[in-house]
């Protein structure tokens, strides 16, 4: 209340002015005498009592501009209503009030035209709204073109989808060849990659790095086909360029001697001599052949060591095989067994665990490190050996005749016997020293040292 009466003292002096102003022709004094019989709290009761409570507030019923004969409102007890402050708080000024004409106007009356009008433009609006469809979900008309773009982006994006785990997986396979090689997977690692090089004939990086790593880990077949097949007319770097043409060399040097050597072997067998003396025609021819330049001597003394009957020299011949390439076939694995058989156990097991850390799968170093584990007493490892070089590639030299004599020697008989029977089912027997080991008449010792 104390809020009111404030506010009501302070437009009293305006009301006042502004009664001087608009009625020119009422006395002074009588506007004073209103000022003075007006009780401010009278006023206050007129206000909280009449309009406000019967209509509805002041800023919607009334405004002070309505009101103009400020005296006679005043004597009739009418209501004047005074406009609310603006956001500000900030009187509105006295040019915005409304015209005197307003003042006749009931403030019910006013209330009641103010309700209908209210309504009429809510009706007004809800029929416009009606028209246009306010409210309602907007229809758009979509493009057909657009349409089957979108559609054609979603079947690229599912198709990419279902690709994208083969692509990684090739990707892998391209990626970490090199690290698969460090890690002994070098024959696995190597094929994948040729294999993934064939999906892909036309990307030439592929083709390299398969190139590079066969050369480098003595794949050469596999080196000298991708260069043929895939490199032949390819744009390459400089870099790429220099080092696929000093492949060169390398590769005709191999296939010359390899013609030559598969030249010597054919006319050997073709002349009905016994093996021994087609093995001593053999290895004059392949001397001989060392004498010429443009070969790969390393393939020439490793087929040396395969035909030379004392033990000795083979493995003399086969060391020099390594020392030219070490990378020459399974030269390693090669000299492991042809130590084993000299005694030498320890220079056996380095060559064959030399072979195993380049190529875990490697059958020919497993079946050499089987019988090096036997022959020092570790059945349990002999058999493991064994049966690994087994299960990668049991059509391999001598493989199954090594997993026969590692179960028979852990005395796992029957399972032996099985692997006897799947030899004889495939058109092969047992040589005549693994017979009598398995008849007990050859001791494991005089079997592999011996052999």
């Amino acid at each position: 209340m104390n809020r009111e009466n404030e506010a009501l003292d302070s437009t009293k002096v305006d009301v006042h002015k502004a009664g001087m102003d608009l009625n020119e022709s009422s006395d002074l004094n009588a506007s004073t005498d209103v000022n003075e019989s007006a009780d401010l709290n009278e006023r206050t009761d007129v206000n909280e009592s009449t309009g406000l409570n019967e209509s509805t507030d002041l800023n919607e019923r009334t405004d002070l501009n309505e009101s103009t004969d400020l005296n006679e409102s005043i004597d009739s007890n009418e209501n004047i209503g005074f406009r609310n402050k603006d956001a500000d708080n900030s009187v509105p000024a006295r040019e915005e009030w409304k015209n005197e004409n307003s003042r006749d106007v009931n403030p019910g009356d006013e209330f009641i035209h103010d309700f209908e009008a209210s309504n009429k433009e809510e009706e007004e609006a809800a029929d416009n709204a009606e028209e246009v469809g306010y409210g309602e979900a907007k229809k758009f008309h979509v493009p057909m073109v657009i349409i089957v773009f979108l559609l054609a982006v979603l079947a690229l994006d599912l198709i990419s989808m279902l690709r994208f785990p083969k692509v990684l997986d090739d990707y892998k396979i391209y990626a970490l060849a090199e690290d698969r090689i460090k890690e002994g997977e070098t024959s696995l690692a190597i094929n994948d990659l040729y294999n993934m090089a064939e999906k892909h004939q036309n990307s030439v990086p592929i083709m390299v790095r398969l190139v590079n790593l066969a050369m480098e880990h003595g794949y050469y077949d596999t080196a000298g086909y991708a260069i043929d097949t895939y490199l032949v007319g390819k744009s390459l770097s400089d870099s790429e360029y220099n080092r696929i043409d000093g492949y060169y060399t390398k590769l005709e040097n191999y296939y010359a001697t390899y013609d030559a050597v598969d030249q010597i072997f054919n006319t050997a067998s073709s002349q009905n001599s016994t093996d021994e003396a087609n093995n001593k025609e053999v290895k004059t021819q392949l001397q001989a052949l060392l004498s010429q330049s443009g070969q790969d001597y390393a393939y020439i003394y490793y087929c040396l060591g395969l035909v030379e009957a004392d033990k000795a020299a083979a493995r003399d011949f086969m060391q020099q095989a390594y020392d030219e390439d070490p990378n020459c076939y399974d030269v390693r694995a090669q000299l492991s067994i042809m130590n084993r058989r000299l005694g030498d156990l320890e220079t056996a097991k380095s060559y064959a665990e030399e072979a195993l850390a380049i190529d875990k799968q490697d059958t020919t170093a497993l079946r050499a490190m089987a019988t090096i584990a036997m022959v020092e007493g570790n059945l349990e490892d002999g058999l493991q050996y064994a049966e690994e070089a087994y299960n990668l590639y049991p059509d391999g030299t001598y493989v199954r005749d090594t997993y026969v004599v590692a179960l028979f020697a852990n005395g796992k008989l029957d399972d032996s016997k099985k692997i006897q029977d799947e030899i004889v089912s495939a058109g092969q027997t047992l040589d005549e020293d693994t017979t009598k080991l398995l008849n007990g008449e050859l001791t494991l010792n005089e079997y592999y040292i011996g052999e």
